[in-house]
């Protein structure tokens, strides 16, 4: 979880004014000398570059008349002259450009436009509109390009119908590209400017005088239907693959031609090339002849033709590859080669080998005998299906490929970085010691029965040549079958497991093993797994707790990530070391040998960890037996935590450090407009509560607040000493500060998360139950209180997180425990009630970004503030809606004894425009209707879901233009509910509970969660029982049952 941070240094955000009226009582709070505004324009305009992020939808709108009309907010762009539209925008029409006189640049690429303008604006030099969806009719609009247009792109639509034909182009055009356009001809003329034309993956069958006469340099006619073709005469790069060419003509004189591209046709023979060429790929051919190769040639591939021999190499080659031919004999190498392909050929011997060659593959020939002379420098070397009988790998291998040869034994040691070895189906005798660097082997099919050993990289080998192990032998399997195990028994507590690319279900309670071995795999089960030895983890991910509970010795837990290849997406990835749950519960200590693990939580019930000199990384510390000072030796524990630049709310976990520590991951301002760090006194009854610290050698305590400034994203690190026990956090009240008194900001002093809402964890006296979190991504406080919440809000604390609660009377006390450290570190709103509510958004879709306030029903809650049930509103620097409580509080949730009558919208926003109103949780308001009313318009508007009411301000404030009202209505006859109202049982209910219907028939069934989420439905359910697990977590369900004009409603309680 990252911090929830503030994002703008702006006086609004001060606590001393976010109650009543701000701008009356702004401190005038001076930001640091040199303070960045850290928030991006959502529509930033550099200079004269504008680059529209994905969520914009289009400068004009449509008057009554259906007129064009300019967004007034676009006004803004009239001089901008490149325009660049983000991948995957949801807009479709582009229409609107045309008002951007000044542009001389437009780029849309992959997106779904559909429409164009009837016509460019004329300064447009260049028009990418590459893989959108502009069809046949809208293609038209060629005819209307700028004449002075220099570069063209309109390829890959995904509407293509029968454009056969390129219409006539501007005379300046520089670059055309239109492939998979369905174009079937050249045009009959070119603009002589034009030097690239790419027209690949379409249906054109010849070429003509006018590309031959052109004055291009770049061609890519791939992917079409040519049989033969005379280039221009100033190309340099030709891609002419897959056509069904059988001839080119080709001028030697081209002193320009460096790379051509010839691949998938049908050429019997090459034409004469010139000297000049470099690169020639002409493979899958059927060409038996190469003629004399350009002198200058430095890459040459002709694999899978027909050559029976290849004439004298350039020497300046560096890369041959001659696959699959009929090669008996291969001709001098030349000294500069790195790359050379020869298998599938019918070669029995190799010439003299550069001593600078990387890449060798010789396999699948007729070589025998000893294979000597191989260079040093090899990095690949594959001799598979040869009658080789002897070879020495170089000492540089990475990969080394010897399967299905003639070895029977293999002298001396393997490279000492070797990271793949393939060496099946030969008659070795005995292996050498494999290094540690080895991250594959495949050695079945050999005399010998096990591996020598088993390197800590080793991620994918075969499990049957592993001895004195179980191995896990499946991809997914329960952990408490004997199938899923090379001995065909289950695992115990004396024997060492190894798993190796598996997905093991820890299925049943009480496993163990002596030893765990794992590589990239993930654990996943309901259950523990005990381990009584060692643990080497590399890339693997426990989703379930592991329990380290040897008696007699110390255990050791090491490993590293690993990365690994993933062929379905040609790439690497890292799979990092990952502990859902470590717990610790060895008196005689784990040995920590690891730098890559993520532990997201340890526990500490017997024992203690030595760290080995280093930190040992933690996301969060539970329960902790063993005496804080004692429970880590030789090193520290420490964690990472994400801020991005501008002023953060934060805390420290760790005891008996200063502000210095802080210092060392975002440095800190001391003095005058350089200060950059602040504490809050709430009893400070000037208009600034801020207080300065005077120097880094100011205490950084646990449960202290503070509000610190990052000129950039950066990490916070917690590292030492990490506090234990019960912690005063010391807060204040005093009637005389500003709403009546009692603002602290306080902090997480644990590192762990920690549940506002867990009971056995706090001490609260004269304590309201609401808490205050800056949420960067709304630009606006969260609040929570009571199951109810705002603004992403929830009783979950982060470590490290500050945030602000109220004191309502002399003497507050606030205490908390350990039991108050959460289980669940990403889980809002874990414990609310589900009740009757409505969620009103206001949004600001030209920043993208929105502000929450929540009306609910709750008992024991008045039309007063109540300080269990409702939360005051802070405001936020973009964005406010709130509402004000019968004794004149703003709110930013409003609880009440039901949902009835009528409530103000006060709304405050940072600019004048466009905004719209939405809304939430209507689902929840069974007999209840709920009506947006606009006294300016005099418009009333029943509220759903969907409902997005937009409107247009000319002023920051509005505090009584809206109102929401709640009615009442009845659903069903009151007799028809008692005679057919289904029965529910048990309730409460722990795993499931029963749904018997009774008379209704045909009944749609609705559960909701306790965060008021639907988690499952049925649809259509005749007479009968229907059986409904309940597998989320503890709390209060919602159970809807609708059958023809009744409507059942069910509170379920699982324990």
């Amino acid at each position: 979880m990252q911090f929830l941070k503030l994002r703008k240094p702006l006086t609004a955000l001060l606590l001393s004014i976010a109650i009543g009226n701000a701008s009356a009582q702004n401190p005038g709070f001076d930001p640091p000398e040199g303070f960045k505004n850290d928030v991006p324009e959502k529509e930033t305009k550099t200079g004269h570059l504008l680059y529209l992020k994905t969520y914009y939808a289009g400068c004009v709108t449509k008057d009554i008349e259906n007129k064009d009309v300019i967004n007034p907010d676009c006004a803004k762009f009239k001089d901008v002259k490149s325009l660049t539209i983000d991948y995957k925008n949801p807009m479709n029409d582009l229409s609107w450009v045309k008002y951007f006189t000044k542009l001389e640049k437009l780029s849309v690429r992959w997106n779904y436009v559909k429409t164009l303008p009837d016509s460019f604006p004329a300064t447009l030099k260049t028009i990418d509109l590459y893989s959108n969806s502009i069809s046949l009719d809208e293609a038209s609009a060629l005819k209307h390009l700028p004449a002075g247009l220099e570069s063209l792109s309109l390829g890959n639509q995904s509407v293509i119908q029968a454009v056969t034909v390129i219409p006539p182009l501007p005379s300046n055009l520089k670059y055309l590209e239109l492939t998979a356009s369905n174009i079937a001809a050249l045009p009959d003329s070119l603009p002589s400017g034009l030097t690239t034309l790419w027209l690949g993956s379409n249906k054109i069958q010849s070429a003509n005088a006018a590309l031959a006469n052109s004055n291009v340099k770049i061609l890519n006619l791939s992917y079409n239907k040519l049989t033969t073709i005379t280039l221009p005469s100033r190309v340099t790069n030709l891609y002419l693959n897959n056509n069904a060419l059988e001839n080119i003509q080709v001028n030697t004189t081209i002193d320009s031609l460096k790379e051509i591209n010839v691949s998938n046709n049908k050429l019997t023979n090459l034409p004469t090339l010139p000297s000049a060429l470099t690169s020639l790929n002409a493979e899958n051919n059927l060409i038996s002849n190469l003629g004399v190769l350009p002198s200058n040639l430095v890459n040459l591939a002709v694999s899978k033709n027909q050559l029976t021999g290849l004439p004298t190499l350039p020497a300046g080659l560096k890369n041959l590859s001659v696959s699959n031919n009929l090669l008996t004999v291969v001709p001098s190498i030349p000294l500069n080669l790195e790359y050379l392909y020869l298998d599938s050929n019918k070669i029995t011997a190799l010439p003299a080998l550069p001593a600078n060659l990387l890449y060798l593959d010789i396999s699948y020939n007729n070589i025998n005998g000893v294979l000597t002379s191989l260079p040093s420098s090899l990095y690949y070397l594959n001799i598979s299906n040869t009658n080789i009988t002897s070879f020495t790998a170089p000492a540089a291998l990475n990969t080394l490929n010897f399967s299905k040869t003639k070895v029977t034994s293999f002298s001396g040691a393997l490279p000492s970085g070797l990271a793949e070895l393939y060496c099946e189906n030969n008659s070795l005798s005995s292996i050498p010691t494999l290094p540690e660097s080895l991250y594959r082997i495949k050695a079945k099919g050999n005399l010998f029965a096990c591996l020598p050993n088993f390197p800590e990289n080793l991620a994918d080998s075969d499990i049957q040549l592993v001895c004195n192990k179980n191995c896990w032998r499946v991809l997914y399997g329960d952990w408490n079958s004997s199938s899923s195990w090379s001995q065909g028994t289950v695992p115990t507590q004396n024997d060492d497991v190894l798993i190796i690319n598996g997905s093991p279900n820890i299925n049943a309670s009480n496993l163990a093993v002596k030893n765990l071995d794992i590589r990239n795999s993930v654990v996943s089960g309901p259950y523990s797994l005990s381990v009584k030895g060692d643990i080497t983890n590399s890339g693997s991910f426990f989703n379930y707790p592991v329990i380290m509970d040897g008696s007699t010795a110390s255990q050791t837990i090491k490993g590293k990530s690993t990365s690994v290849y993933y062929p379905s997406l040609n790439t690497y990835q890292t799979n990092p070391d990952i502990f859902k749950h470590l717990i610790i519960k060895n008196p005689q200590g784990i040995v920590y040998k690891g730098s890559d693990y993520s532990l997201d939580t340890l526990s500490v019930l017997n024992g203690f960890i030595d760290a080995n000199y280093d930190t040992l990384w933690i996301n969060a510390l539970d329960e902790c037996i063993t005496p804080v000072a004692n429970f880590v030796r030789n090193g520290l524990i420490g964690k990472a935590q994400s801020v991005t630049s501008g002023w953060s709310f934060v805390g420290n976990p760790m005891i008996n450090q200063t502000l210095a520590t802080l210092n060392a991951s975002i440095p800190l301002g001391f003095g005058g407009k350089n200060q950059s760090i602040y504490s809050y006194d709430g009893k400070n009854t000037s208009l600034n509560h801020w207080v300065a610290p005077t120097g880094l050698s100011s205490a950084y305590t646990p449960g202290t607040g503070f509000r610190v400034y990052s000129f950039q994203s950066d990490r916070i690190i917690f590292a030492g000493t990490p506090f234990r026990g019960t912690k005063d956090l010391n807060v204040t009240f005093d009637a005389a500060g500003y709403d009546n008194g009692g603002w602290n900001l306080v902090a997480n002093p644990y590192l762990s998360p920690i549940d506002w809402t867990n009971a056995d964890g706090w001490t609260k006296t004269n304590i309201t139950s609401g808490i205050y979190i800056w949420n960067p991504a709304k630009s606006g406080y969260a609040s929570y209180v009571n199951g109810a919440s705002t603004n992403d809000g929830g009783p979950t604390i982060a470590t490290g997180q500050a945030f602000f609660i109220k004191a309502n009377g002399a003497n507050p006390k606030l205490i908390v425990n350990e039991n108050a450290k959460s289980k669940q570190s990403n889980s809002f709103l874990r414990s609310g009630f589900v009740q009757p509510s409505l969620k009103v958004l206001l949004n600001d879709k030209t920043e993208e970004l929105s502000d929450e306030l929540l009306f609910r029903a709750a008992d024991g809650s008045t039309g007063n503030f109540d300080d269990d049930f409702d939360a005051y509103k802070l405001p936020g620097s973009v964005v406010n809606i709130s509402t004000k409580s019968s004794d004149g509080k703003d709110l930013s949730i409003n609880s009440l004894p039901d949902l009835s009558g009528t409530f103000p919208l006060n709304i405050t926003t940072a600019r004048t425009g466009k905004f719209s109103l939405s809304f939430k949780n209507i689902e929840t308001l069974e007999g209840t209707n709920a009506y947006l009313l606009d006294k300016l318009l005099g418009t009333e508007v029943e509220i759903s879901n969907e409902t997005d009411y937009e409107f247009t301000t000319n002023t920051t404030e509005t505090p009584d233009r809206f109102r929401v009202s709640f009615t009442s209505v009845v659903t069903g006859s009151h007799k028809s509910i008692i005679e057919s109202a289904p029965l529910v049982y048990p309730n409460p209910a722990k795993d499931q509970v029963t749904l018997t219907l009774g008379r209704a028939k045909n009944a749609d069934v609705v559960l909701i969660n306790p965060m008021g989420l639907e988690i499952a439905q049925w649809s259509d359910v005749q007479e009968g029982s229907l059986q409904m697990p309940l597998l989320a977590e503890s709390g209060i369900y919602i159970l809807k049952v609708k059958s023809n004009e009744e409507i059942f409603v069910y509170k379920i309680v699982k324990l």
